[in-house]
């Protein structure tokens, strides 16, 4: 498993062909990609360039991501392609309150 804590992003939504896109940077290098495809739609298989992840979602779930994104400690996870291979963003652990 491939691990990359995010340390910002940015959001690419163009108009016309182009689907909304969020790039996840590491330093000033960009790490991924989640790419929004149209809902219903069948989506492409996560993949990694070099050392780029490419994730895919459908656009229904842009609002839980950015809302991660914006609220939370994120890590980008690569675990490969195939069958079991889960892929996507997870938060960071946190303590629970105890008070």
């Amino acid at each position: 498993m491939l691990e990359w804590p995010i340390e910002s992003y940015e959001v690419l939504y163009f108009s016309n062909k182009d689907i909304p896109t969020i790039l996840l940077n590491l330093g000033d290098n960009t790490s991924g990609a989640l790419s929004f495809m149209p809902n219903g739609s069948a989506l492409p298989t996560d993949s990694m360039v070099g050392s780029n992840v490419h994730l895919y979602y459908q656009l229904k779930q842009w609002q839980n991501v950015i809302d991660l994104l914006r609220r939370e400690e994120v890590t980008l996870v690569y675990n490969g392609q195939g069958y079991g291979a889960e892929n996507g963003i997870t938060t960071n652990a946190r303590k629970t309150d105890q008070g």
